[in-house]
């Protein structure tokens, strides 16, 4: 099996303990994000209701607008 994942995901001899810690830190992250979005929401409209909602949208787009300005930039 180890020389069948090196063959497919091109990974050199030695790289596959690596390759899988990385896979399931990745797996892990996300499926923190997909279990607390939910919980986040829900707090978030039973705190301040679903008026605010659209401030809070617009708020994030003046937030990332520049940040992701300044990061295409750098890179």
């Amino acid at each position: 099996m180890k020389s069948f994942l090196e063959k497919i995901l091109n990974i050199r001899k030695g790289e596959l303990a690596i390759t899988l810690l990385m896979f399931f830190y990745y797996y892990l992250l996300l499926v923190t994000y997909y279990f607390l979005k939910p919980a986040r929401d829900s707090l978030f409209l039973v705190k301040l209701g679903s008026s605010q909602l659209p401030f809070v949208f617009i708020l994030i787009a003046v937030i990332v607008a520049p940040i992701a300005s300044i990061y295409s930039r750098a890179g």
